[in-house]
């Protein structure tokens, strides 16, 4: 006989980035449980034998859950290391999948850049942090909303509400609470910018009126659509630093930059996704253009742990890599404020 190691791999970080944001009187993070011990199957209900033996078997890396008791589970974290890329593993993520979708367990499941550490902050602290705050702000955000609408005449409600096309962005909780929370990293890029190189976010006449002598801006390009096929989204950003002055011109601009980043969206429930039937012939579609888009739909789940978005995530980091190449630049390029 003989022990064995606790962690493999990269779990040994994601414990530590895991405890430095969730650990505290209201919250535990349990390391190795088994998946019998925090889901199972009701009475009258069957699972494959296959789905049953792996649930028997298995073990999440992590479970977040309340110090309360009852303790009742609030999400998994999944830590996927190389073996995870081999077909066999792939099928057994694939149940994991499932029998936490069927479950309504999130399951938040990353990698090795995830972990990867920008100005001392990694992705995965940057999920977490967006998890606690979200818990709080939500709600209040939720009131805003209820107050604002409160405020307005029933013409106006109807113009938001009933005349669009969509939900207005101001009317949709999520997209406020992602606007206002940014990946803590761009905020001192952009502050360091300003500070030794008096580069100030914003358009040409805004930085002259701040003092500045340059201007930043950095610009979301869009997202992969549609998502890719492996689960992730990409999302690209493009930016310029620019001479202060009036309104920009391409003479004025001094670099340019581009860069993309992705994240998960969604989780793979079946050992193969099938292929969706093409969205342009919609209006031509037969039962078995439906049934092939059912077949789709239950082969992936979109497991978000609430305040964590793939698409935000994904958004977030392709600005700040773009902020990052800026100052680089700016480092090699440009004086610092004290001439040096």
């Amino acid at each position: 006989m003989k022990t064995k190691p606790l962690f493999t791999f990269g779990e040994p970080k994601v414990d530590a980035i895991l405890a430095r944001n969730l650990a505290s009187d209201d919250l535990r993070i349990s390391p190795k449980m088994r998946v019998q011990d925090v889901i199972g199957k009701e009475r009258t209900e069957r699972l494959e034998s296959e789905d049953f033996h792996y649930m028997t078997k298995a073990h999440f890396d992590f479970v977040v859950h309340p110090q309360t008791t009852p303790a009742y589970p609030l999400f998994a974290v999944e830590f996927d290391g190389p073996v995870h890329a081999q077909p066999e593993a792939h099928r057994r993520d694939a149940i994991k999948n499932r029998l936490c979708r069927d479950a309504n367990l999130p399951l938040l499941r990353i990698g090795y850049s995830d972990i990867n550490e920008y100005e001392k902050m990694s992705v995965l602290d940057f999920m977490l942090q967006c998890y606690v705050k979200f818990q709080k702000r939500h709600p209040e955000i939720q009131r805003e909303i209820q107050e604002r609408l409160d405020s307005l005449g029933a013409e106006d409600i109807e113009t938001l509400i009933d005349d669009a096309p969509c939900i207005d962005p101001s009317l949709d909780s999520g997209f406020l609470f992602e606007i206002e929370t940014r990946f803590p990293p761009t905020l001192a890029i952009q502050r360091r910018l300003r500070d030794n190189f008096g580069v100030v976010e914003g358009t040409t006449g805004n930085a002259s009126k701040l003092g500045g002598s340059f201007s930043a801006l950095v610009l979301p390009k869009g997202e992969s659509d549609p998502p890719e096929e492996n689960g992730f989204v990409v999302s690209s950003a493009t930016g310029y630093i620019a001479s202060a002055g009036g309104l920009v011109t391409e003479s004025m601009v001094l670099v340019r930059e581009e860069r993309s980043a992705s994240a998960r969206i969604w989780l793979p429930c079946a050992d193969e996704i099938p292929p969706a039937p093409n969205i342009a012939d919609l209006g031509k579609w037969g039962p078995a253009d439906f049934d092939a888009m059912n077949a789709r739909s239950a082969a992936m789940w979109f497991a978000s742990v609430p305040g964590i978005s793939g698409w935000h995530i994904a958004s977030e980091m392709s600005e700040y890599l773009v902020w990052k190449a800026l100052q680089d630049w700016a480092f090699e390029n440009l004086l610092t404020n004290n001439g040096r």
